[in-house]
């Protein structure tokens, strides 16, 4: 079992389901506590002192308050993590990513006015959007993607940071620096906690490599004329709302995974080897979807499933090319598979070149729209 994108009330949020073929390509759901011992873990502080932690009916939990914090003997820098926690009454705990950056857990059941320190969120740094906390004793979720310095953190079903810009480290990190690797560490120095269902999902293994370095648009080029018209705002590449010339890469590819995430207010898309579109429209909701839903391969094939977030929340593309055949999946789900385009986007009758390398494009001439996180792993 591992976790993929589900439907949670009105958002996509990550839940334990059966495997979607295929999606390991882009990175294998791995569990780090196997609900028996503290194999894998260790005093985060002090690696070679006491460890005070122990396995109380499958559940990772400190043994009393005002223990040591845990932290895993593996490190990760771009990752998914799925983790369960729950908390007595009055309860103060965090999840440190990379060590570094703490998901603040408290028991903030039914506050109207929550902060920086409240349950889920970034201690000192970011509220969460929403109270998404459960009753103290009852089991909460957290689904985080960590990619730089941009998280994404979904809270019991509901998205309470949506790709939020880190400034640096938290209160109470571990040595290091904000995106230098580093292992998962639960604060036990505070009140009496319990974990359970621990999972990582690493990104960007070997062979993948950045085409936005969120900074400027270095490997990008204008579809024609001689200036890119886009802007980089925030460690996103946007038209600012604005209809403007395509952008895309100056490298071209032949079959390829790519990872990218976007949001918008209307309607885009990004076209595979300049070849084939998939979409980005508002379609949050719709039903049936259609060929010009968000995620359709445009005018071919419309989405398995409409599993786009609402309009002005950010999405996460992974998608396959091998020769004419497509896959892909949209915030986990499997919308495409092996999909095969007989022509091209705007000229469906058109089936000359179609084997032929392109750059990746994304469209600027419609409406407001937002990238980042743009990875490739070119395929042998």
């Amino acid at each position: 079992m591992v976790l993929l994108g589900l439907v949670v009330a009105g958002q996509i949020a990550l839940a334990q389901v059966a495997d979607a073929p295929g999606r390991d390509e882009f990175g294998v759901w791995t569990t780090v506590f196997n609900g028996e011992d503290l194999t894998g873990w260790e005093n985060a502080r002090d690696p070679g002192a006491e460890n005070r932690w122990t396995v109380e009916d499958g559940c990772l939990t400190n043994a009393t308050a005002g223990v040591n914090n845990i932290a895993t003997t593996d490190s990760w820098r771009d990752f998914e993590l799925h983790i369960e926690y729950k908390i007595e009454p009055g309860g103060n705990s965090g999840v440190y990513l990379r060590g570094r950056i703490e998901v603040q857990i408290l028991d903030s059941f039914g506050k109207e006015e929550i902060g920086t320190g409240d349950d889920g969120g970034v201690y000192g740094q970011h509220a969460p959007n929403v109270n998404a906390s459960n009753r103290a004793g009852e089991w909460n979720s957290f689904d985080v993607r960590l990619i730089d310095n941009i998280l994404h953190v979904v809270h019991n079903g509901k998205t309470v940071h949506d790709n939020v810009v880190l400034a640096g480290v938290t209160g109470g990190a571990l040595p290091g620096e904000l995106n230098d690797p580093g292992p998962l560490m639960l604060q036990g120095d505070h009140g009496k906690v319990w974990f359970r269902n621990i999972k990582v999902r690493p990104l960007f293994g070997p062979g993948w490599k950045r085409l936005f370095n969120l900074k400027d648009f270095t490997g990008w080029k204008p579809r024609g004329g001689r200036r890119i018209w886009w802007v980089v705002q925030n460690q996103t590449m946007t038209n600012a709302g604005k209809r403007v010339m395509d952008v895309q890469t100056e490298e071209v590819f032949g079959d390829f995974l790519v990872h990218y995430e976007y949001k918008s207010t209307g309607n885009s898309g990004v076209f595979l080897r300049d070849l084939w579109e998939i979409q980005i429209n508002n379609s949050y909701g719709n039903d049936p979807p259609t060929a010009h839903d968000d995620g359709a391969l445009y005018d071919f094939f419309p989405p398995r499933v409409i599993a786009c977030n609402p309009p002005g929340e950010w999405n996460v593309i992974e998608a396959k090319v091998v020769g004419r055949k497509i896959t892909a999946y949209q915030n986990g789900m499997l919308i495409h598979e092996n999909a095969e385009c007989p022509g091209k986007t705007y000229d469906k009758d058109d089936s000359s070149n179609l084997d032929d390398p392109g750059p990746l494009r994304l469209q600027g001439d419609h409406g407001p729209v937002w990238f980042t996180n743009i990875w490739v792993k070119p395929l042998e």
